[in-house]
């Protein structure tokens, strides 16, 4: 038994010897020269120097504990290449399409916010796309494969610790870059903002490797989100922003000059249609639905009509041709002429509104028409996604539960006690069926839910989480009768105002 434990311990502790020689050779301190051996001590004694200036040690040639100890600690699996630079290839194009295989819903989410990083401060745009795509993300683990081509990657991962992740950079052809990220490591999958969990950060890696990607190569700042070892950087530093404009240019980058416009005082743009049988959605400008109370609130740009669905002999003109300006009856929104108009909208449980324009998350009282305290908010910070964010839709379903659409893809269960995010999936998952980028999301008093895409609707049975019926977009899904032409407007008209009735026999 003794032999055995002491034979278990030599392999052990053989297996944990750190073969600093090779690090300095498998990262690019240590190179061969002709037929130079690699134990060469002249080789090995200038390439610990290189080391030791890149990482700010003293330079003496001397390998220590301290700077072993350094050396183990986790980092890229790219070489390092030196004095900092960027690769002399980079894309083409600046519209790019990335997708993480096979991934949860919160690791597609902490990619998204790692391209928009770069995004902010270039003119590269990215797009999440499951089949066609020009940087692809996969987890993998020791000895491991290309995830597209199955051919054999020159790199391996080593287990828990040492090498987290490791990238390609662009090629001439402008043909599929892979990143590949060590399954083996615990993630800590938390975004900007959180750092109680102290395990390695997926977004700080997968920031860092997207930069490689894009063709950057690594900086011996510590500042910087693409220093070699890790550290907790989770937006760019100059060094970094130097870097991708440098190869790319800024987002801000103008062909022509723009002479400075002088301020002038706001104007509000009248909109022309009134009558709610009238508007015609574009692009931009969407319907919202709101119902409350056997009301049912039909808002446009910043018109609202309120329509009384609880009682059908008041559906008539009177009722609701009329629009209210929102900016009038709630002061707290921006004045009309920079309002952008309603993004998404719903009832709480407790009967407090929130209301979406934008990035601008308002909560108020019906009935006060009052903000509550603490609001407005910055709706990505508030329910920490990272910026800028999309929200597609907010509803509260039959069973309770509230959702909030964003970023095209995710849906985030919201506790309405906290009123935060308790967690995350893809729209794929928690509504099948219901398609990507969706435009609103309403609950009717049928207790079905009503999302709509590109004027279209789908009305889906959250019970049996499924699509029950698909078709156009039209104020008739909920008892609204909208005259086909003016002619039967006309003569509906004619016979309310005279009230012509058949005679009696």
């Amino acid at each position: 038994m003794l032999v055995l434990i002491i034979t278990f311990f030599a392999i052990a502790n053989a297996a944990s010897v750190f073969d600093s020689t090779q690090f300095l050779s498998e990262y690019g301190y240590l190179k061969r020269e002709n037929n130079a051996s690699l134990l060469d001590k002249k080789l090995v004694d200038d390439a610990v120097k290189l080391f030791q200036e890149s990482f700010q040690f003293p330079v003496d040639g001397n390998l220590n504990d301290e700077i072993e100890e350094f050396m183990r600690a986790p980092r890229c699996g790219v070489p390092d290449y030196s004095p900092f630079m960027v690769a002399k290839i980079r894309w083409k194009k600046h519209d790019l399409k990335w997708h993480y295989q096979r991934a949860t819903a919160e690791k597609l989410l902490l990619a998204r916010a790692a391209f928009g990083e770069w995004a902010k401060h270039s003119p590269l745009n990215f797009t999440h796309d499951y089949y066609d795509y020009d940087i692809l993300i996969s987890d993998k683990y020791g000895t491991h494969n290309y995830a597209k081509t199955n051919d054999r990657c020159p790199n391996k991962f080593d287990g828990p610790g040492g090498i987290l992740a490791h990238a390609f950079l662009p090629n001439k052809a402008n043909t599929l870059i892979e990143i590949h990220i060590d399954e083996a490591e615990t993630w800590n999958l938390n975004l900007e903002g959180k750092v109680e969990d102290m395990n390695t950060s997926l977004f700080n890696t997968m920031i860092h490797e997207i930069g490689h990607a894009l063709g950057i190569h690594h900086s011996f700042n510590k500042e910087s989100v693409m220093y070699p070892f890790l550290n907790r950087r989770t937006n760019l530093s100059e060094d970094d922003i130097q870097a991708i404009q440098s190869l790319y240019g800024s987002r801000e980058d103008t062909s022509t000059t723009v002479r400075p416009v002088q301020p002038t005082k706001p104007t509000v743009t009248p909109i022309s249609v009134t009558d709610v049988c009238e508007i015609k959605e574009d692009e931009s400008d969407k319907i919202h639905y709101l119902l409350i109370n056997g009301k049912l609130y039909v808002i446009f740009k910043r018109l609202s009509w309120i329509l009384n669905i609880a009682d059908e002999t008041k559906y008539d003109t009177k009722n609701y041709y009329k629009p209210l300006e929102l900016t009038d009856r709630l002061k707290f929104l921006s004045p009309a002429a920079s309002f952008k108009g309603v993004t998404a909208i719903y009832q709480r449980p407790n009967g407090e509104i929130v209301l979406i324009e934008d990035q601008n998350l308002f909560m108020f009282n019906l009935h006060t028409q009052r903000l509550i305290g603490g609001y407005p908010r910055n709706v990505c910070l508030h329910f920490n996604i990272a910026q800028p964010c999309k929200i597609n839709g907010i509803v509260n379903t039959y069973t309770g539960k509230t959702y909030v659409i964003f970023n095209e893809d995710f849906v985030g269960e919201i506790d309405e006690c906290s009123f935060t995010l308790i967690r995350t999936d893809l729209i794929s998952n928690m509504f099948p069926g219901i398609p990507a980028d969706i435009d609103g999301v309403v609950r009717f008093n049928n207790g079905l839910l009503y999302f709509f895409k590109n004027g279209n609707y789908y009305e889906y049975n959250e019970f049996f989480k499924k699509v029950i019926k698909f078709g156009k977009k039209d104020h008739e899904l909920f008892g609204l009768l909208c005259y086909s032409n003016n002619i039967l407007k006309q003569f509906a008209d004619f016979i309310t105002k005279f009230h012509v009735y058949p005679k009696r026999g």
